[in-house]
């Protein structure tokens, strides 16, 4: 990690998979980070990654992220079946209206950008700046909007919290980190050459898509492994009024 510019502005990809079994339901979010200069220069090496077949696709993320460099981190949750009840609608004074998956993804994106974040900065890497590009359109307008100013408003007054009561605990200004854009990406239009950005959260999919072998792998090198299971129950639990038992 330490070849990484210093305070540089960083662009963050976020993707997810979801995959139904009995008795969970496995939510894997893929939060793909780099320099934003450096991607924009050298984003065109992500085709290679789909290039190779699916057995080499770990491998070949490796070798990107090594590369630009950059990092990664797969944050996944094994929640109960019940929790995806369909139908079920949560709301909140922000947001009147979304659907429990919606929820749920929100919650999982959260907890993972949260979790690259902090994890650049222990290695002295927390940028002043930071963009964040997601594969994700079908939200309601209110909830898109609540999203979003959770990261524009609430991440950077949570730092700077953090970093008041505790100062000695920063290696780096974290009082200084704030979001710029904020966007979700449409896939590009048949024909055309992906732009650096539909380029980002594609690699983000093929990143989810190693997510079971990611979890067998473990944290290495320049990917962050990161089980938020209790975390994602625990906020669901205080929307609902319903406590999940813990699966094994």
């Amino acid at each position: 990690m330490s070849t990484l510019q210093s305070h540089p502005r960083l662009v963050a990809f976020i993707d997810e998979r979801i995959i139904k079994r009995e008795p969970t339901t496995s939510i894997f979010v893929g939060c793909c980070l780099f320099g934003r200069e450096r991607w924009l220069a050298l984003c065109p090496r992500e085709s290679k990654v789909g290039q190779v077949r699916r057995k080499r696709r770990l491998e070949a993320i490796d070798e990107l992220l090594n590369a630009l460099p950059g990092a990664a981190v797969l944050g996944y949750a094994n929640l109960p079946n019940a929790l995806f009840s369909p139908g079920e609608i949560d709301g909140t004074a922000d947001i009147l209206e979304m659907s429990r998956t919606d929820n749920i993804w929100s919650q999982a994106v959260a907890f993972t950008v949260v979790t690259g974040l902090a994890w650049l900065h222990h290695s002295d890497l927390l940028p002043g700046l930071a963009d964040l590009y997601y594969d994700r359109k079908d939200l309601t307008v209110s909830h898109r909007a609540r999203f979003e100013s959770l990261f524009w408003q609430n991440l950077p007054k949570i730092a700077r919290e953090a970093v008041a009561k505790d100062p000695s605990r920063f290696r780096t200004d974290a009082s200084q980190f704030r979001f710029g854009i904020i966007q979700g990406v449409q896939k590009p239009a048949p024909g055309l050459q992906p732009d650096p950005f539909q380029r980002g959260t594609n690699l983000a999919h093929h990143f989810c898509t190693q997510a079971e072998a990611l979890i067998k792998r473990g944290s290495t090198g320049r990917i962050l492994v990161k089980d938020r299971t209790e975390d994602i129950c625990a906020t669901i639990t205080k929307f609902t009024g319903t406590p999940y038992p813990k699966l094994e």
